[in-house]
């Protein structure tokens, strides 16, 4: 579960800069995060970020980004949605090729690391 990787990156990683990222298919704002909140984890891309691939209104943003309260301080003020290029000549589509590597648009966000 989420509360036990908090825990476990609080004891065992002596780097305190530390990204939590992924596709939980659960929005930033569900119960489950509660642990890296309370470990001072915050969520960096803003909430109604739309990444729907079909839906040009909205969807709810459920790839995740979460930084340490140290880590927090390297970002810089880009963060985005990657639109293009999410299709490969190998992924099937239906009875044909060119699918898509994803059923929404992938997040992104810069870091300041000089």
């Amino acid at each position: 579960s989420i509360s036990i990787l908090a825990e476990a990156m609080d004891d065992t990683v002596e780097q305190k800069n530390i990204v939590i990222f992924g596709d939980f298919n659960i929005a930033p704002t569900a119960s489950e995060f509660n642990a890296l909140v309370q470990h001072n984890y915050s969520y960096v891309i803003k909430q109604n970020t739309n990444i729907s691939l079909k839906t040009p209104g909205g969807s709810t943003c459920v790839d995740n980004i979460w930084l340490s309260a140290e880590a927090n301080s390297l970002i810089t003020a880009n963060s985005g949605v990657i639109r293009d290029n999410l299709t490969s000549m190998w992924i099937p589509a239906g009875w044909t090729w060119g699918g898509l590597v994803s059923d929404h648009c992938p997040i992104w966000i810069e870091f300041d690391l000089s």
